[in-house]
């Protein structure tokens, strides 16, 4: 990561490239849309609580596979949605795998608002020394109604789609 300082504000340029709706991967049965990164730098400013400026330029991508949209996140922080959400429309998804292990600092109420996931996936370690997922992070995904599926309580979470009317988590 490459960055400028100066007495207003610190710039990062991370050594990925800036991502929007028009950046996608397809194949015959399956898409990738990128909505963020869509700026090649970031500054001190999206920096928010937890995590580092890699955290907040952490890719969110939708894969659409039969009819269904899982929505990836990475560590993304509030900061970082927020400026996904300034820049794109975040379509409705079925699955989300929640950003940062269920950090207080992501998932935000805005985001679940714009995104309504059906289901959430947190990938965290049984007791974990981050105490992820954490009970501010759950209360929001709770409270947009969506079904959380956590790998330290529900062990591996396997998502199958296998038609626009057939998909089931285990």
């Amino acid at each position: 990561i490459s960055a400028f300082y100066s007495e207003t504000s610190n710039v990062f340029f991370p050594d990925v490239a800036a991502m929007n709706t028009t950046h996608k991967i397809e194949g015959a049965h399956y898409s990738i849309d990128f909505y963020y990164p869509t700026t090649n730098y970031i500054t001190s400013s999206m920096i928010d609580g937890e995590g580092t400026v890699e955290d907040n330029y952490s890719p969110i991508m939708v894969l659409s596979f039969n009819g269904k949209k899982i929505m990836l996140t990475g560590d993304i922080s509030v900061a970082g949605e927020q400026m996904a959400m300034a820049q794109n429309t975040l379509p409705d998804v079925d699955v989300l795998k929640v950003a940062h292990h269920g950090s207080a600092s992501s998932t935000g109420s805005a985001f679940l608002a714009q995104t309504k996931p059906e289901h959430s996936v947190i990938c965290c370690g049984q007791n974990n020394k981050y105490n992820h997922p954490t009970t501010e992070a759950l209360n929001r995904i709770m409270a947009c109604g969506s079904q959380i599926y956590r790998t330290d309580t529900n062990g591996n979470v396997v998502v199958n789609i296998t038609t626009e009317q057939v998909a089931s988590i285990n």
